[in-house]
């Protein structure tokens, strides 16, 4: 084919002597393939009158006005909004045909699926990758050698690879994330892998992907393993996904040990209607896992046996109040200011009583390890920094707190206003 030829086409999906593109191509995921393509090929981009709107009465010259009394389709025009008109701002990348390169699908038998097409190009440094399943049937496949296009005046033909149109480097270790348009995905993919084997898509019926924003990441083990944990899975952001995989192990530990019977022994221990008949179990090993993790991820400013014997004075003080609380509330004469917080500090409701006591020690615990790290920054900038949402959800729900979200963000606030007996004995 010679490129040069659609530089002069203008891409329209209607005109006055057809049917309304609505009328040929409907409302779904057809009618937006091809629109998509219309956008994305070489050319001119035409949308016809009333087109993004949803009409389907013809127009042109003969027609004085309008014989239908139809409507805007305000969710045919959102869609335009969300998944068309982004597109439409990238035109420098697809209107030039210098860099265009038209690709075979080819199917597991080796056989090329003309219902599928698949287009690439460039500007500048940007490239772009469009592929569009026109058919019903769902369509599996590679894309690795272009078509021949031909150029000169000579009628010299050339032909090249997916990995060279998209400046794929096919060395080791190299990973390339780039985002599809349409889901608002971003992927990451091996740059030898894909030299080696092409591009490997399963496109449902109608469906299409515009690949761009393609760049190229430091060749270290992290995108390595990501990219294998992905398995060719898309997500909102490949850097948070990259984040999220690192902070597991601290993710993992910290939910180990909220979760685990140890921490209910530990519940039950410090539950103000026992009277020394549980011990109080030792969290060292589960607070030693948690050290571990977080140092690998953040420098700390204590060693970690220190820290493990400030964890466990912190539960050690709980249970000192819990005594000091009730010798107080069973004087004769108890202060006033007693049966005011007696409701608050020891419900009747045992539920009730370990979702306040469970919430009170998870944080002490918590905001004692947060403590550690070696920051300038706030606990509250650490909760976001290091995903804390993520361990802490999962821990809120097992404990069975009503509102997850809530206690999140009650966490957040008092990780920055924590006020501690030894800082404040003057007040007491």
């Amino acid at each position: 084919f010679n490129p040069e030829i659609l530089k002069r086409y203008v891409n329209f999906m209607s005109n006055p002597d057809e049917e309304t593109a609505i009328n040929q191509f409907g409302k779904g995921d057809k009618y937006f393939g091809v629109a998509t393509m219309l956008i994305t090929l070489p050319g001119l981009p035409m949308f016809a009158h009333g087109q993004v709107e949803g009409l389907s009465e013809k127009y042109g010259m003969e027609y004085k006005r309008a014989y239908y009394n139809e409507f805007t389709d305000d969710n045919l025009v959102i869609r335009h909004e969300k998944e068309l008109f982004p597109l439409t701002k990238k035109r420098y990348l697809f209107s030039q045909v210098d860099n265009f390169e038209l690709y075979d699908f080819i199917d597991p038998h080796g056989i090329c699926n003309e219902n599928v097409f698949a287009f690439t190009n460039r500007s500048g440094n940007e490239v772009s990758l469009v592929i569009y399943n026109n058919s019903y049937s769902e369509a599996i496949g590679i894309i690795n050698s272009s078509c021949e296009r031909a150029f000169g005046e000579e009628g010299r033909t050339s032909t090249t690879t997916i990995d060279k149109s998209l400046g794929i480097n096919s060395g080791f270790g190299f990973y390339y994330i780039f985002k599809d348009y349409i889901q608002q995905l971003e992927f990451i993919v091996s740059g030898s892998q894909l030299s080696s084997a092409g591009f490997s898509f399963h496109l449902m019926g109608y469906q299409r992907k515009v690949l761009l924003d393609f760049r190229e990441v430091d060749a270290d083990g992290r995108y390595k393993v990501l990219c294998e944990q992905l398995n060719g899975r898309g997500v909102n952001s490949i850097e948070r996904s990259l984040s999220e995989m690192n902070l597991a192990p601290f993710h993992n530990s910290l939910t180990h040990l909220f979760t685990s019977i140890k921490f209910s022994r530990l519940l039950l221990a410090l539950d103000i209607s026992n009277k020394d008949e549980i011990e109080i179990p030792v969290i060292d090993e589960e607070g030693s896992r948690i050290i571990n993790s977080l140092g690998k991820i953040k420098s700390l400013n204590i060693f970690q046996q220190d820290l493990i014997i400030q964890i466990q004075s912190d539960i050690s003080l709980i249970n000192d109040f819990n005594k000091l609380f009730l010798e107080i509330s069973s004087a004769k004469r108890p202060a006033k200011l007693i049966g005011e917080v007696t409701p608050i500090i020891s419900p009747e409701n045992d539920n009730e009583r370990k979702k306040i006591l469970s919430f009170l020690l998870l944080n002490k615990i918590l905001f004692r390890i947060l403590s550690s790290v070696e920051t300038t920054k706030t606990k509250n900038i650490l909760f976001d920094e290091l995903l804390l949402w993520k361990p802490l959800f999962e821990i809120y729900g097992f404990l069975r707190y009503d509102d997850p979200g809530q206690s999140y963000e009650l966490s957040k606030i008092l990780s920055d206003s924590e006020i501690t007996f030894a800082e404040n004995a003057d007040r007491y």
